[in-house]
C-alpha cells in the first residue's frame, strides 16, 4: 500500500494561515481537481486568542492545557488523518501539533513550566502519535504578519518557541513560505504539496 504525505499550515497565531490554507485549497480544486489531495480545516479547532483568555484558563499549567487539547487532536488523527494517509492521499490540515503546543505555553512566564510542556510533547505525545500511524507533518509557515502592536509582540514571542520546537527534536524542518500576499503564499504552498505527490509517484513507478 502506498502511503501519503501530511502537510500542515501552522505558525504564529496571527500569520493569516487560515486565509492561506483556504486560498491553497481553492487553487488546488480549480487547477488540479484530480490530484489525491485531502484538505482538513477542523483537525485542530481554532481557540480564542490567548491574549483574550479568561483568568481561569490562563492560570492552568501548560501541561494541563496540552493534555486537554491532545485528546481531541489524537482522536482526529486516528479516525480521519491516518485512513487517508494509508490510502495514499496527501492530507493538508489547517493547524496541527505545533499549534497545540504554542497555545499550551502561551501567556506563561514560568520557563520551567514551558520546559515541562516541551518535554511532555516531544518526549511522550509526539512519539505516541507517530507509533499509531500518523506521520510527522511537513509544516508550512506563512510569513504574513499582524498589524496590531500587542499582537505583534505576542507573535514575536511565539516565533521564538517555534524555532525551539524544531531544534534537535526529530521534527521535519518547516517550510517558511516567502510570499508577500495570501495568493503568493498559496501558490508557493501548492507547489510544495504537488511536488511531494510527484515524488511519491516516481518512487513507486
Amino acid at each position: 500500500m502506498s502511503e501519503g504525505f501530511l502537510f500542515a499550515f501552522s505558525g504564529t497565531r496571527a500569520n493569516r494561515k487560515e486565509e492561506v490554507f483556504y486560498a491553497t485549497r481553492q487553487l488546488a480544486r480549480e487547477q488540479y481537481p484530480d490530484q489525491p489531495l485531502v484538505f482538513m480545516d477542523d483537525i485542530v479547532m481554532k481557540k480564542p486568542l490567548p491574549l483574550n483568555w479568561s483568568p481561569e484558563h490562563r492560570a492552568l499549567h501548560p501541561t494541563t492545557r496540552l493534555l486537554a487539547a491532545f485528546a481531541e487532536f489524537n482522536e482526529a488523527g486516528i479516525r480521519r488523518v491516518r485512513p487517508e494517509i494509508e490510502n495514499g492521499n496527501t492530507v493538508i490540515t489547517l493547524r496541527y501539533g505545533l499549534d497545540l503546543f504554542l497555545d499550551s505555553v502561551a501567556q506563561t512566564d514560568c520557563q520551567k513550566a514551558v520546559r515541562e510542556a516541551f518535554e511532555l510533547w516531544h518526549g511522550n505525545l509526539v512519539p505516541a502519535r507517530v507509533v499509531r500511524g500518523t506521520p510527522k507533518p511537513q509544516y508550512l509557515i506563512s510569513p504574513l504578519r499582524p498589524t496590531e502592536d500587542r499582537v505583534i509582540a505576542f507573535c514575536s514571542r511565539q516565533a521564538g518557541y517555534i524555532k525551539e520546537y524544531f531544534e534537535g527534536t526529530g521534527q521535519k524542518l518547516p517550510i517558511y513560505l516567502g510570499g508577500t500576499s495570501v495568493q503568493e503564499c498559496a501558490k508557493e504552498a501548492l507547489g510544495h504539496i504537488l511536488s511531494s505527490v510527484l515524488q511519491r509517484r516516481s518512487s513507486v513507478a
